[in-house]
């Protein structure tokens, strides 16, 4: 049953086994069987344990399903077929992430029954990510690390190994920037030669840090597909230049400007010129978002 994801505790455990040795005629309701026997049991099956199930997240547990990884793996063979990927490991490569605190957890000991026993512990601590790859033949892309922080220091990578790059963020883990980089910067260079015919395929999770990696394209990014006007910064405008694409001009203005002598000023302004532009008209043309108070 563990296999499948419903194991039975040791308690569990000794009440199937109790209740199928009454039905045997070894044991009555009175005399159930004992731990010592369980301990016993264990020791002749070495081939069994007890063990602690690993966590796995409902989410998790959902993408594990019969169809869905049918069907991930239908979509795995159609790519791999249709870029020849079938017999070259060396191109198909994977990348994952791991979190990972730097919190010490001291283990168990042998000491007196006098002794207080204490181990030096780093306290509250953040975590540390850490992106690799990897392709299918064991080839394996220096590691790129992401530390908690606001600015990289490189004594963060002192004695690392070559090809080590590492980043920082509020939190420590990888956000869809940090991702971004990784796979334009980082793994690109560990990448075998690519061109028309000779395709390398890249696999990732579903991760949110990931997802903003350009659902939109395959590995390598291309720049092209999304025109530079579109990446603009929006750009904003001196109030003058505002009330006068709007038509708003020659207004005199008491020193001190309530918003009533405003909306009195453009509504006879409007009065004058049919055509003239609302002021939230010409922000949103501008693309540029505003408060209506």
């Amino acid at each position: 049953m563990a296999e499948i994801g419903y194991g039975y505790t040791r308690r569990e455990t000794l009440n199937l086994a109790s209740d199928y040795a009454v039905h045997l005629g070894y044991r009555d309701q009175d005399h159930p069987l004992s731990f010592r026997w369980l301990k016993n049991f264990l020791s002749r099956w070495p081939a069994m344990k007890v063990q602690k199930p690993r966590e796995l997240e409902a989410v998790r547990a959902k993408c594990t399903s019969e169809e869905v990884i049918d069907r991930y793996f239908k979509e795995l063979k159609t790519i791999l077929d249709k870029y020849n990927l079938n017999d070259q490991p060396g191109r198909i490569f994977n990348v994952d992430e791991k979190g990972i605190t730097t919190d010490y957890k001291p283990p168990n000991v042998v000491a007196g029954t006098n002794f207080k026993v204490q181990a030096v512990v780093t306290g509250k601590s953040k975590t540390v990510t850490v992106i690799g790859a990897g392709n299918a033949i064991g080839n394996q892309v220096p590691p790129f690390f992401v530390f908690p922080g606001q600015r990289m220091m490189p004594e963060l990578l002192d004695g690392a190994t070559h090809g080590v790059q590492g980043r920082v963020s509020l939190s420590g883990w990888s956000n869809s920037e940090i991702f971004d980089e990784y796979m334009k910067e980082h793994l690109i260079n560990y990448l075998p030669a690519r061109d028309a015919s000779n395709k390398v395929l890249v696999m990732y999770d579903g991760h949110k840090s990931h997802s903003a990696f350009k659902k939109c394209g395959i590995f390598p990014y291309n720049p092209d597909v999304i025109p530079e006007v579109a990446l603009a910064p929006s750009q904003s405008f001196p109030v003058d230049d505002v009330l006068t694409s709007a038509s708003v001009v020659d207004v005199e203005c008491p020193t001190t400007v309530e918003p009533s002598d405003v909306a009195m000023a453009v509504e006879e302004e409007k009065a004058n010129s049919p055509n003239v532009l609302e002021p939230s008209d010409f922000f949103d043309k501008q693309g540029v978002k505003y408060l209506k108070i």
